[in-house]
């Protein structure tokens, strides 16, 4: 199947950019409706939490980006948990919807918590903890009271109910810290210790974390450590009880206290997540570590122990184990981007880890090898989907959890890189040169048509929402700048070297949603650079100025041209379509033709269209995404047909910056002569046209 399509792909192959608005598709179209979408499997993705059921250890319940999933058979396969009470709430998608917060009752068989759900059934039905909040989170139960339970919020809380009422028992004194792990002695119930760690805002403060610790059941706490950024980090990143003692990962290392103090027993690399250490411990005494560490300071070879392993990733975990009540540690396995070691209470060889960019990996030999178990779990939230210029069967996907890569259309996939990846670029027409780009300013290259990549290593990026290559001009990169924070400023950028270094067009100082580049191919060379902001249109001509096209001041979302007709674009108003024709009055000058021609998509002007696609070889054939389904036109928009069978779409915001302003949708689509292939929150999808074209659609 050859695809058309690719990312900003600035007039030579155009990705089918969706994000929308979309909650569930629910107007029946002209098109037939069809049996649905196939999942091409990429699995995975974010998981933040990981629990097993002490009294059946084949039940584990991960709370992921979206939703939670659960397994009955040991993680071999998953079911979404479907259930009317688990409402996300969309204005906290890139954060963590559920809370990072599995916990299961150790005294009463069936009870788990999910955040601040409850079931009794085994994870079947689940309700709201009574008195909770979304902004709750239950962290533990008391092991001699499954009344008593101690959840999180800006504060730390404790129930004598099961729920409402419950009481503020640590106000950290306005300090903004967040409240994430809870310890209780079982040799002594009445001791329970809480770890609280500094948000963003505290860093920013100078605020570090602290430990708190309570004789009395959870009652009353004193702080026993307490530190600022300025004296040294203080991060607690795990706390376990083991032989009478109580252990805590720390910034540098594992400690244990003694004589009320707490003393380092094995110093570990200071990385550069937050998220880095970990500590937990199984059965029979056993206790794990996670490291973070850089790939050069591994005490194996890159890629040994998981198949996926990238040697380039800028950070990966060392798993330690300790057999003598962490007096003596061994180093385990390598692994990437894993957050938590989750033990099997009834056999010390089975571990389970869950990462944000491989889903759940299992070992069922201590930890020395590991395999993926996400069969089911259909949770990567993709936000580009592009095709390789030569080479039709490979696809690469990026997205919120990693950048992903297939070799057969899509059937099988493997992961690359871990990035928070936002867009993709050809940076050259033979397709050697790739450029993805990140939500978080960073980018990655490739120089071998996607077989190796790099980090680019600068001091100084814009916050782009996209980006789009000149394939004429090696290392030109133009970069559309969005406000972020304050702290970088939206407009147009400019980058000569493949976006090591980055310059700031003075002619474009407004946010810039989309880039696309077109061509003309009368011999003059020119370029025309077509820039949707939150102003209207732009354009910039080979290396002159930016000017404005469009007459009116609303939003642009995105853009759509053809390669066969470079001085004709479609863009995109949010609710309204416009054609836009430029006319050469010189060697690199261009005017309008007409004022924006306005189009009504099946007589409803109300739409919300959210990306457009026109094909390069047919500029007759144009296809949409909108809050009604997918829509299809061969007259140039005149009359459409729709497909409206992928519903059940949620809505999630593109990045943070955007909660204020409209929502995006992680679905998008890439359009071939046979079919479609989507790419949405719930993974990647294939449809395919009947050969003899009849509108209307089949599984492949």
């Amino acid at each position: 199947m050859f695809l058309l399509s690719h990312s900003k792909a600035c007039g030579f192959v155009k990705t089918f950019r969706v994000f929308a608005c979309i909650s569930t598709l629910l107007l029946s179209g002209a098109m037939a409706r069809g049996q649905g979408w196939q999942n091409l499997g990429i699995y995975g993705g974010k998981v933040d939490d990981l629990g097993i059921d002490p009294y059946n250890p084949q039940h584990l319940v991960a709370a992921s980006y979206w939703s939670p999933f659960q397994s009955y058979d040991g993680g071999e396969t998953w079911t979404l948990i479907h259930d009317p009470n688990l409402e996300p709430d969309p204005a906290l998608a890139y954060l963590t919807v559920f809370g990072p917060t599995v916990t299961f009752d150790r005294r009463t068989p069936g009870r788990v918590y999910l955040g601040r759900y409850r079931s009794d059934d085994s994870g079947h039905t689940w309700s709201v903890v009574s008195g909770t909040s979304r902004w709750f989170f239950v962290l533990a139960v008391h092991p001699e009271d499954s009344n008593v339970l101690f959840a999180s919020k800006d504060t730390f809380e404790r129930s004598e109910t099961g729920g409402d009422p419950w009481y503020t028992v640590i106000s950290p004194g306005g300090k903004p810290l967040s409240f994430s792990h809870v310890a209780i002695n079982p040799n002594d119930p009445s001791q329970v210790v809480v770890g609280a760690q500094s948000t963003f805002e505290a860093r920013t403060q100078g605020i570090s974390g602290a430990i708190y610790e309570s004789h009395d059941s959870g009652r009353t706490f004193e702080p026993i450590l307490e530190g600022n950024w300025g004296d040294g980090v203080l991060e607690p990143y795990g706390l376990v009880f083991d032989n009478g003692s109580l252990w805590a990962a720390l910034h540098d290392g594992i400690y244990q206290r003694r004589n009320s103090q707490f003393e380092c027993v094995l110093p570990m690399h200071y990385g550069t997540l937050p998220y880095g250490f970990y500590l937990t411990n199984g059965p029979d005494g056993v206790l794990y570590a996670l490291d973070s560490r850089s790939p050069d300071e591994t005490l194996f070879p890159p890629g040994d122990i998981h198949q996926n392993h990238s040697d380039l990733s800028s950070e990966i975990k060392l798993l330690w184990k300790s057999r003598t009540h962490g007096q003596d540690w061994e180093p385990v396995a390598t692994l990437d981007d894993t957050l938590k070691i989750t033990a099997d209470p009834s056999n010390a060889d089975v571990l389970y880890s869950n990462s944000r960019s491989y889903g759940v990996m299992k070992s069922e030999n201590g930890g020395k090898t590991w395999r993926e178990i996400n069969h089911g779990i259909e949770n990567t939230v993709l936000y580009d989907l592009a095709r390789h210029p030569n080479m039709p069967n490979r696809l690469i996907a990026a997205g919120l959890t990693g950048v992903y890569i297939s070799e057969d259309n899509g059937l099988t996939w493997r992961t690359v890189r871990y990035l928070e990846a936002s867009t993709i670029t050809y940076a050259d027409e033979q397709g050697q040169t790739i450029l993805i780009g990140g939500y978080w300013g960073t980018s990655i290259i490739s120089r071998d048509g996607g077989q190796t990549w790099s980090r680019q290593r600068v001091d100084v990026w814009p916050y782009t929402r996209s980006l789009c290559a000149d394939p004429t001009r090696p290392g030109l990169v133009y970069g559309g700048g969005i406000t972020f924070e304050g702290e970088v400023e939206g407009g147009l950028y400019i980058s000569d070297d493949y976006t090591m270094t980055w310059k700031r067009d003075s002619s474009l100082l407004v946010d810039c949603n989309e880039l696309y580049l077109s061509r003309v191919d009368d011999g003059s060379g020119d370029t025309i650079l077509f820039i949707a902001t939150v102003e209207g249109l732009y354009m910039r001509v080979n290396e002159g100025e930016v000017k404005k096209l469009a007459f009116t001041n609303s939003p642009i979302q995105n853009i759509g041209g053809s390669r066969a007709d470079p001085l004709k674009v479609l863009v995109n108003y949010g609710r309204y379509l416009a054609w836009v024709r430029l006319q050469k009055d010189a060697p690199g000058q261009y005017s309008l033709v007409e004022e924006p021609v306005f189009l009504s998509v099946q007589g409803v002007r109300v739409l919300s269209i959210s990306d457009i696609l026109i094909y390069d070889d047919n500029p007759e054939h144009i296809v949409l995404a909108t809050d009604k389904g997918i829509l299809e036109s061969f007259d140039r928009g005149e009359t459409w047909t729709r497909d409206d069978s992928l519903t059940g779409v949620r809505l999630v915001r593109a990045d943070p910056s955007e909660i204020a302003g409209v929502g995006k949708l992680s679905l998008k689509a890439t359009v071939s002569t046979s079919g479609i292939i989507a790419v949405n929150d719930s993974g990647a999808y294939r449809k395919r046209r009947v050969p003899v074209g009849i509108p209307d659609w089949t599984n492949r």
